[in-house]
């Protein structure tokens, strides 16, 4: 066999870079970069160095690391000498990698057992591949130049025979790695069964709730797809706007469900109404009611009215499009309609409804009564949160159960009950990132924070405060975006930070545009606070009026009689009163824990 060359760490590799005039950004991270693709060899270490310091690309290293000629040369040298049995089981190993367990390359190779075991035995005395049961190469650039002497017609047939082999043998938790198996009939050209693959492998993601997964291969999917059968792509599309939803991309999503109602038949009534909803949910989650109306009628006049003869899942469809309305009114604060929607509905969720439905019914009750207490919850309202919570449960949906055990956390803050709706929200925060629902995770640190805000906890308050910042940055949820930024113009006056907190309370209004949101008060307090120190009375009085509008929620105690007075006292022109006032008021809400 041949002697093994001289092999250089992952940290003398980091060294080697230290030395060098021009630095990388990330030096640890290259030096791993290098051992894996070089195995340490050292040689090809200052081979690929000088490669990729004549490519000027030290500074922005490619996905690939250069393949230098003289060491392209010299891993050809070595392969010439190799027998054509090991030739051809290093050929099939450059295909597989990493998956090389002696069964799959026995199969895709096409040699018997004793031929597979001989020619590795060959690779691993020339130092190519190392293992036993499992191999891998010594180092990843013999794999690439192994695989660039592969003609095209090999390479195809080797991944079509390395895909049937990993799907009908290969199986973790149960099923193949579809992932990998649709690289393989990608890259043989089969452009079906790797479509196939793709949407197995995206399905099996969001099992396990792995929506950004499920993003890619269904992205992968449809770039292969190109002129596919019509019925292919609005099946990945509407799947694509499923965890593009639950990630809170609800513009992609919208996108995505448009996309799948541009290949339904116009006659595919059933298919076009669930997808109108789905849009539907798209305005919903971005608080765009006008558009999630229209959109969710729309879809009502595209099923018809109910009738005797309609079949179940057309019943469902239609429920699922009255639960979407009653969503809407809800946000609306359009409370007659939800008043009226409730009671036509009612009966059909309680003789036909899923298991999900009904929950999402008794969330809608509960929603009209926190309109109906406007904001400041009884203790039967916490409990009709507690009952969907329980119904979630039974139901078994994790997204479902998380947004149900927000209710309940929701609940208990506005009634009053922080720590109580402290260890709830932190319970559906958990059950939200198991979820993978972006979406709910934003919407759960709002009022997390505002949950420590209300305990005068600045610190916990803090670190969910900004969580919020980094979550909200990766949705499409202005309205909540705005909530966020209102606890940052709070968290910033309690340090101190004046100019901070105006500028950050401006942003969170100027988010909110027009949209009755309940909770604006939190970004007022703080103005009226900043106004009222400055001097500026007529802009602190705005304020007061902001808070007292009958959209928000109801000020406690006797708030809102010190922001009347001062509203009076500046409408007749007494400064000193109006001051006092406000003054009075600003001190209820520090007590309050509002400022």
């Amino acid at each position: 066999g041949e002697a093994p060359l001289s092999r250089l760490s992952v940290d003398a590799v980091a060294q080697v870079l230290n030395q060098l005039p021009q630095r990388p950004p990330d030096p640890a991270l290259l030096a791993r970069r290098i051992h894996h693709a070089t195995g340490g060899n050292t040689f090809f270490v200052l081979e690929t160095l000088r490669a990729l310091l004549e490519d000027g690309r030290l500074a922005d290293p490619p996905d690939q690391l250069p393949l230098a000629q003289s060491v392209q040369a010299t891993i050809e040298r070595r392969l010439t000498s190799l027998s054509e049995l090991g030739r051809q089981l290093l050929e099939t190993a450059a295909v597989l990698a990493p998956e090389l367990e002696s069964r799959l390359l026995h199969q895709v190779a096409g040699r018997t057992e004793m031929e597979t075991a001989r020619g590795l035995d060959e690779l691993d005395d020339r130092h190519l591949l190392a293992g036993s049961t499992q191999h891998r190469f010594n180092h990843d650039l013999v794999r690439q130049v192994a695989y660039a002497g592969i003609s095209p017609w090999r390479q195809r047939i080797l991944h079509r025979r390395a895909a049937q082999a990993l799907e009908t043998t290969d199986t973790r938790a149960g099923e193949p790695v579809w992932a990998e198996v649709a690289v393989h009939y990608d890259r043989a050209g089969d452009r079906i069964d790797a479509i196939r693959c793709y949407e197995l492998a995206a399905l099996t993601a969001q099992r396990l709730y792995a929506h950004q997964e499920a993003i890619d291969f269904l992205e992968q999917a449809l770039a292969i797809d190109g002129d596919g059968p019509a019925e292919v792509r609005a099946r990945l599309q509407e799947l694509l706007g499923d965890s593009l939803m639950a990630r809170g991309q609800h513009e992609g999503a919208a996108r995505a469900y448009r996309s799948a109602l541009a290949a339904v038949a116009a006659e595919q009534h059933l298919a076009r109404a669930v997808l109108q909803r789905k849009v539907a949910d798209t305005f919903r989650a971005r608080l765009m009611t006008a558009e999630a109306e229209a959109a969710a009628l729309q879809a009502s006049a595209t099923l018809g009215k109910p009738a005797a003869d309609w079949p179940l899942e057309w019943l469902h469809a239609w429920l699922d499009n009255q639960l979407a309305l009653m969503s809407v009114y809800y946000f609306r604060g359009d409370f007659d309609m939800l008043t009226q929607l409730i009671a036509a509905i009612e009966p059909v969720v309680m003789e036909v409804g899923t298991s999900g439905q009904r929950v999402n019914f008794a969330y809608g009750l509960a929603e009209l009564a926190v309109r109906r207490e406007h904001f400041t919850l009884s203790q039967d309202t916490v409990e009709r949160f507690k009952t969907c919570q329980a119904a979630a449960q039974e139901a078994g949906g994790l997204a479902q159960i998380a947004w149900s055990q927000f209710g309940v956390g929701f609940g208990l803050l506005w009634s009053g009950d922080t720590e109580g709706a402290e260890h709830a929200l932190l319970t559906a925060l958990r059950q939200s990132e198991e979820a993978g629902t972006s979406y709910y995770e934003v919407v759960i640190l709002v009022y997390l924070a505002c949950c420590y805000r209300f305990q005068n906890d600045a610190e916990a308050a803090r670190g969910v405060i900004y969580r919020g910042l980094a979550t909200a940055s990766e949705v499409d949820m202005p309205i909540y975006e705005g909530a966020v930024r209102a606890n940052l113009a709070w968290l910033a006056w309690r340090d101190g930070k004046v100019d901070t907190a105006l500028a950050e309370a401006k942003r969170a209004v100027d988010i909110w545009g027009d949209y009755p949101y309940p909770f604006r008060w939190l970004a007022h307090w703080v103005l009226l606070a900043v106004h009222t120190e400055r001097g500026d009375l007529v802009e602190a009085v705005e304020q007061a009026q902001a808070i007292l509008h009958p959209t928000q929620r109801r000020q406690p105690g006797a708030l809102p009689a010190a922001l009347e007075e001062a509203m009076r006292a500046l409408e007749a022109g007494n400064t000193e009163t109006t001051q006092a006032a406000l003054r009075r008021a600003i001190a209820m809400a520090r007590r309050e824990n509002y400022l």
